[in-house]
């Protein structure tokens, strides 16, 4: 009998219930009715019962995106110093978000280029730097969308454990049914030689990170961080190669 009722309950769960995507979860969705799956199929963010604009469902999904990145940063590198056994003298400030009001969209890479040459370690904050970086946390606020580019106001600059990355005002693409991709090349490292970046520049347009970041109809985007994490892991734990 209670094997009858059981399997009763899950014939009754899987005719009057399915599944939407939610980016909030790791998996990438929840269980909803199906009067709630038609209204995602409308378009509706369930939880706050609207449809969101093209503009702010964009936007939301970007700031998650570099958000989610951030903390996976940071989990990388807390990992690989507690596997090197040097997390008190770890640096963590290079993983935050920075911009200076010297550096815009229009001379990001020509001061950039200037401060690397001067200084060993680029333009990461320090005392010797004159860029005057601030840290800053991201807001809606900051993102400027433009047809189908996007990206911020000013240029945010950021870095893990081995590259520095700039994010300029075009630096995503927008796709169809609310996707994005990152553009790829603007890294610079420490002993980056500035032909290589002077090549990426040229061909700005045709270098892309072929991943296509997915938004949902709340603007949560998908970037499984535990997924990265045990992907990237070892890599952080043996920078060297060993």
């Amino acid at each position: 009998m209670e094997l009858s009722l059981f399997l009763g309950a899950l014939a009754f769960l899987a005719v009057f219930s399915t599944n939407v995507p939610d980016y909030t979860f790791e998996d990438g969705f929840r269980v909803v009715s199906p009067i709630d799956f038609i209204k995602y199929q409308q378009g509706y963010c369930l939880k706050e019962n609207k449809i969101l604009s093209r503009e702010e469902r964009y936007k939301r999904g970007i700031l998650d995106y570099m958000e989610k990145k951030y903390k996976l940063r940071m989990k990388l590198s807390t990992y690989s110093c507690e596997e090197n056994e040097d997390c008190i003298n770890h640096d963590f400030s290079n993983l935050e978000y920075y911009k200076s009001d010297y550096i815009n969209n229009f001379n990001w890479f020509e001061v950039l280029k200037k401060e690397q040459k001067q200084h060993e370690r680029g333009w990461i904050p320090s005392d010797k730097s004159n860029l005057d970086f601030k840290m800053v946390k991201l807001k809606k606020e900051d993102i400027v969308i433009n047809k189908n580019r996007a990206g911020f106001k000013k240029p945010i600059l950021s870095g893990s454990d081995y590259v520095r990355r700039v994010y300029t005002e075009c630096s995503f693409v927008l796709g169809k049914d609310f996707t994005f991709t990152l553009l790829g090349g603007i890294y610079i490292d420490d002993g980056l030689e500035y032909d290589l970046a002077d090549e990426w520049k040229k061909k700005y347009e045709e270098k892309f990170i072929k991943r296509n970041e997915k938004i949902d109809n709340c603007g949560n985007c998908y970037n499984p961080i535990n997924y990265w994490y045990e992907e990237m892991k070892d890599m952080y734990a043996h920078p060297q190669g060993g």
